[in-house]
């Protein structure tokens, strides 16, 4: 069996190595200001407010993870992110308020890396975050 303790000790360090920047993209900054004051000093937050039917944008940075608010902003953006030269690598979650599960399948498949329920933001955005960093993580180590 391979030993994995230097693998281990390397995918800390890079996950631990400096705070997450997170792209919060939405129409306005309602679920934004619900946000924890202890996930602002945990990532960096930076809201990106764009009007509805907007797809260009503009970064000077690729993000760790963007998070989309597609309740507000079309899921077209989520199709030109993923297309992106730039930004088609990083992890995406989408947030709406769909329950059917052939709507978030559908967000899954256009390149979302998790869905959340809008009624689930608050309680769950911190453990999302976690997993879909890791995972975006290890495929990059494993890569």
């Amino acid at each position: 069996m391979p030993d994995i303790s230097l693998f281990h000790s390397f995918f800390v360090f890079a996950v631990n190595k400096e705070k997450l920047t997170i792209y919060f993209f939405s129409a306005s900054s309602e679920i934004f200001d619900v946000i924890s004051d202890e996930l602002f000093g945990k990532w960096n937050f930076h809201l990106v407010t764009l009007a509805p039917g907007t797809i260009e944008i503009n970064l000077e940075e690729i993000p760790d993870l963007i998070i989309l608010d597609t309740l507000s902003l079309q899921l077209e953006l989520l199709e030109h992110i993923k297309r992106h030269p730039r930004l088609g690598s990083s992890p995406v979650l989408v947030v709406d308020d769909y329950q059917e599960q052939v709507l978030i399948d559908k967000i899954v498949e256009k390149g979302a890396s998790e869905y959340l329920h809008i009624d689930d933001f608050i309680d769950r955005l911190s453990q999302t975050v976690e997993k879909i960093i890791h995972s975006s993580m290890f495929r990059s180590i494993i890569l």
